[in-house]
């Protein structure tokens, strides 16, 4: 894999990132450090031209030279709309890291350019639980399952695992919560054995160890068997490849 870049970018106006370019960093008060910082990382510090020529070299940094637009376009086709968080990942993917925040303000720096624009409403057409919780999800980047089901009710948790075994999602414990990480269990187990397994399945794959299948007892017929936890707390995010 190749080295990724991490950018940082402050919460600063199109405007402002321009003041600061083209008068100085004290133009903008206290954010100036960070605007001078930013457009340092960009190449565009101490930039002589029109306040419209800056935003041209802006995008054309930001999209081309470090491949923003394939990300735009990779959130576009997979998720329908851009959100910060699927904005952050498909970034990833190209090759730059962003935190939450600075996936934020580079969103709406994207807006402020005119190059995403915000909707009153999205719509999308969603006959199936799933299709709607990945609607959902697609919405925001990110989602809590506990905001998922207070939305959809019940039958969420099955429907956000089915949509995990076929790659459209990630599903991720919460960091200070006794089931950290992304879930990392074969995809193929919900994929050909639906949500609920017998012991010997789990004993032969070697998971019976995994913090991830929780042990119970089948009322019916007295059996061992395991299934997948999923909690409230754990994050479910759109997938952009």
């Amino acid at each position: 894999m190749g080295t990724h870049v991490r950018l940082v970018v402050p919460a600063v106006s199109a405007r402002e990132l321009y003041l600061a370019a083209r008068y100085g960093p004290d133009r903008v008060g206290e954010r100036g450090k960070a605007a001078a910082r930013f457009l340092e990382s960009l190449g565009l510090a101490n930039f002589e031209k029109s306040e419209g020529e800056f935003y041209e070299a802006l995008l054309s940094t930001l999209l081309d030279k470090l491949g923003f637009s394939k990300a735009l376009e990779l959130v576009s086709s997979r998720a329908g709309c851009v959100s910060p968080a699927a904005l952050a990942e498909a970034a990833r993917k190209a090759g730059t890291d962003l935190s939450k925040t600075s996936a934020r303000n580079l969103f709406r720096l994207f807006v402020q350019l005119g190059v995403v624009s915000k909707l009153g409403t999205w719509a999308a057409y969603t006959p199936k639980l799933e299709d709607a919780i990945l609607a959902a999800v697609a919405a925001k980047g990110e989602i809590r399952i506990r905001d998922i089901e207070r939305r959809f009710g019940s039958g969420v948790r099955e429907a956000v695992l089915k949509l995990w075994a076929r790659g459209l999602v990630e599903i991720e414990g919460n960091p200070r919560g006794p089931l950290r990480g992304p879930l990392s269990l074969p995809r193929e187990l919900v994929l050909e054995r639906g949500i609920e397994y017998p012991e010997d399945l789990v004993e032969q794959m070697g998971l019976e160890g995994d913090p991830r299948l929780e042990r119970f007892v089948e009322r019916e017929t007295g059996r061992v068997k395991y299934s997948i936890a999923v909690r409230g707390d754990d994050r479910v995010r759109i997938v952009v490849r």
